[in-house]
């Protein structure tokens, strides 16, 4: 990036950080990474970045429970990361998409709860973004379906699906390049049709599945940026976890933090965007 475009960057992020500054509904604490973050998924239009920014917020606080009330040294969490890899991994596709690897490590449905997932997904969004050197164009999943059951369909909270979906695709500061799903079980074609009522048709349509790694989906996603057990150079599975389970725990302070999240409801005006109608879209 030149000097000058360096400069335009920065002007814009103290434009944004001033334009928050005059909102006392807004939460106290942001960091100016997280600002570049919103100014950059929204192609640096500085007025959607602002409308982007209070409606991720008021999403959050409308259902506190998922995205604010939440511990990365908790027992569900704990519980969670022995059940479930939800790993980033490093590095950057050509395109600049950073890719994120998804998969059951216990098939057990017993242990599963779905409500600690989605604080995890989040959890780790949270924490990635503020750690991130370089913000991507896009996120890449790939999901690891080996394991999954209808029993675990049946623990799923179609409700608390419904309010991830609709910040992840409209709240978050994040665009989703596509999803590629392995080892799909055979009710996934329903699962489907069920999703579908949650998801916008470009998400959909981004969707891809593959009989295993080794078929199509290094024609996606680079070899090399998944974990060893995958055929690419990424690392152990382990090894990735173990990281990134100590990075959120680093990043405790901040995740837990009120003055980063919580908004001053009674200071909303009535030029605040509305989240009843993101939620009525699906």
């Amino acid at each position: 990036m030149s000097e000058e475009s360096e400069a335009e960057v920065l002007a814009k992020i103290n434009d944004l950080e001033e334009w928050y500054q005059m909102h006392p509904q807004m939460p106290r604490k942001i960091d100016k990474r997280i600002l570049r973050r919103f100014i950059r998924v929204m192609d640096d239009d500085l007025e959607q970045a602002k409308r982007l920014l209070e409606v991720h917020y008021k999403m959050r606080n409308q259902f506190a429970n998922i995205f604010i009330e939440r511990d990365p040294l908790d027992k569900g969490t704990e519980q969670l990361f022995k059940l479930w890899d939800m790993i980033p991994l490093p590095g950057l596709t050509k395109d600049n998409c950073s890719v994120a690897f998804h998969r059951l490590r216990d098939s057990n449905t017993d242990k599963f709860n779905f409500t600690d997932g989605a604080k995890c997904l989040i959890m780790m969004f949270d924490t990635r973004f503020i750690c991130d050197e370089r913000i991507s164009e896009g996120e890449i999943s790939v999901i690891d379906m080996n394991g999954c059951t209808l029993g675990h369909v049946a623990k799923i909270s179609w409700r608390e699906l419904r309010i991830i979906a609709t910040l992840t695709q409209d709240g978050l500061p994040a665009k989703i390049k596509s999803v590629h799903y392995l080892n799909s079980p055979p009710f996934m074609g329903k699962l489907m049709r069920v999703l579908k009522w949650f998801l916008k048709s470009e998400i959909v349509q981004s969707m891809h599945f593959h009989l295993s790694p080794h078929e199509t989906l290094y024609e996606h996603v680079p070899k090399d940026m998944l974990p060893f057990e995958y055929g690419g150079k990424a690392g152990k599975l382990c090894d990735l976890r173990k990281f990134w389970q100590q990075r959120l725990k680093d990043q405790r302070s901040y995740l837990m933090d009120p003055e980063y999240w919580a908004i001053d409801n009674s200071k909303l005006t009535e030029s605040s965007p509305s989240t009843s109608s993101i939620f009525n879209k699906y």
